[in-house]
Formats: structure tokens, sequence, C-alpha cells
């Protein structure tokens, strides 16, 4: 029986000057819900590495080559460190692989992909290849894009990472990208789908009102408050159910925003988007990450930026693989 994949396997490669660019967008890969290859100290001592590394390379789903102006200086110079110019030999090694075994691949026309990192000029060899802008505004859904649908060819379902972990800061463009790229619903950014699929169980602990959406393995408060919560309140309000353990529990916070719009849904009742057995038509759910001006806000689908609201607060149990 085959081995069931629940997240598609990316390989980045990049050249060594490129490195904290390029950790920047490991990071947003691994938050959309990817399992990414970026560390690569086990691949500079040669030759014991070399079949270690094509196995890395042969078993990921996809190859992205990163290219810059930089990495190009790097390739040409080459007068740097040792451990600079073995990194930049490995950069080499690495596209020469990857070449040779994207015609091995199953969905090879979406394996390999080139990553601009600025707008310098391809060599030959990688200009026959599909690329992806990063540096223009859209590049990143672009690229999830094309690795969504070489998925799909490949029969690997695309499950979203749901973050646990806050944001000091999240801008509404990034906000907004999540959203499309997750597959949430919004209203006015994303509602051409029906939501996350959500599916609760409502029902009572220790006499306390929850329910469980049965998907990500959150727990929630029902019926939280009757009016309008400031931020500070919400928190207090947190910690009043640690310190009493409501429903038994005592490790409840304010979710993060992916948390709240797994919760949206496409046409609860056309102008609410939260099932009504959450909270009486209270339409706010204050969140932990914040943005411009204070706390981020879901709110009938829409996000908006305001100092306080209504307060939800989640458990968070170890079902999902959330980060």
């Amino acid at each position: 029986m085959a081995e069931e994949i629940f997240r598609a396997k990316v390989f980045l490669s990049y050249p060594p000057r490129n490195t904290q660019t390029v950790h920047q967008l490991y990071e947003f890969l691994d938050d959309v819900g990817f399992e990414v290859f970026f560390e690569k100290e086990d691949f500079l001592d040669e030759p014991e590495s070399e079949n270690t590394l094509r196995a890395a390379i042969g078993n990921s789903h996809f190859f992205l080559a990163c290219t810059s102006r930089k990495s190009f200086l790097d390739v040409i110079l080459n007068l740097f460190s040792k451990e600079r110019r073995q990194r930049t030999k490995l950069f080499k090694n690495e596209i020469g692989k990857a070449i040779e075994i994207s015609g091995e691949k199953s969905a090879a026309d979406f394996y390999f992909i080139v990553c601009r990192l600025d707008d310098s000029r391809l060599p030959s060899a990688l200009s026959e290849y599909p690329r992806e802008d990063l540096y223009e505004s859209h590049g990143l859904e672009e690229l999830v894009k094309r690795i969504k649908i070489g998925m799909k060819h490949l029969g690997i379902p695309f499950i979203p990472c749901i973050r646990s972990r806050p944001r000091t800061y999240l801008s509404l463009f990034e906000a907004a990208r999540l959203i499309r790229i997750k597959g949430f619903f919004h209203k006015e950014r994303n509602n051409q789908v029906k939501g996350f699929g959500a599916q609760y169980n409502f029902n009572l602990l220790e006499g306390d009102k929850v329910f469980v959406e049965q998907t990500t393995g959150l727990m929630w408060q029902r019926y939280v408050s009757t009016r309008f919560m400031e931020v500070k309140e919400a928190k207090e309000h947190v910690k009043h159910l640690n310190d009493t353990k409501f429903a038994g529990h005592e490790n409840w916070r304010l979710p993060t925003l992916d948390e709240a719009m797994t919760l949206m849904q496409k046409l609860v009742d056309k102008d609410f988007f939260i099932h009504p057995n959450i909270h009486d038509r209270d339409r706010w759910i204050l969140t932990a990450d914040e943005g411009e001006g204070g706390s981020w806000i879901s709110s009938e689908g829409d996000h908006v930026f305001v100092e306080g609201a209504q307060a939800f607060a989640s458990k968070r149990t170890p079902k999902w693989q959330g980060r």
C-alpha cells in the first residue's frame, strides 16, 4: 500500500550570499504548509555526501532554484572563504543534479522551478524552465499556485498549515495573501471558496459550554460575551478562564488569525459567516496577531484593525500540525 503524503516536499537551492533572503522564503513556504528542505550542512563534506544529496533532491516533489546577481557573482568570481567556495560549488552541484533528475519525474513540467530574487538575466541553462519572479508583489502567491497545480498532478492534497504562534506584526497585504493561499473564506478578498470546511462538535465539559472544530482539533469557548470587549479586558478574560480551569483546562489563549479564519464559512446566512451556535450574532473574534494600530479582528469574513473587540479564547490540542 502506497504511503499517504500529507505535505509536498520542496528543495530550496540557493547561493551562499542569498542565504538570508532565502531563509525568509523558507519561513513563508513552511507557514503555508509545505515541507521545506533548507539546511545544507550535511552536504558540505565530499564525496561522502554525493549520494545523500542526490537522494534529497530526488525525493523532493519540487526543486526551487533561487537566482540573483549575487549568485552569478559568486559563481564567476569564486574569491571567498573556503566555506563559501564549498557552498557555491554545492549550489552548482544541486542545479546539475536537479536538471538530471527532472526528466525522471512524473510531473516534470512542475518539478524544476526557477525563482528569481531580482530582475537579473537568467543563464541560458535555466532559461527553458518555468520561473517565478519573487521580487514582484504577487510573486510568492504565483509560486504557490504553480506548486499547487503540480501537487494536483501528483495526487497530493493541499493541507494548509494553521499557524498557532501569534505574529507581532502582520500587514494587511500579508494577511490577504495568506487568506487566498490557504483557502479561507473572505467576502471581499476570497469569496470564490466556501471556507475551511469546519466541522463542529458542540457540547458541555464540566458544565461549561465549548465546541471543538474537528478538522483542526481546536477547542473554543461558546457565548463569550454579550458586549464589546477591549483588548486588555479580553486578556483578563483569558486569564480568568485559566485560573478557574474553564471546561477542565488551563491553557486557554486568544487564537491567531489563521485559527479564527477557519471558522468563517460562506453563506451561513448570507450576511453572517460564523455558525450561529458559536455566538448570538456577535460578529467579532479578537486574535493574538498584531497589525497596524492594534490586534487583528475577524468580523463577518472581513478584517479590520481596531483596538479591541469580542474575544474568543481557544485551547490548543495536539491533533493538528500547525505551528
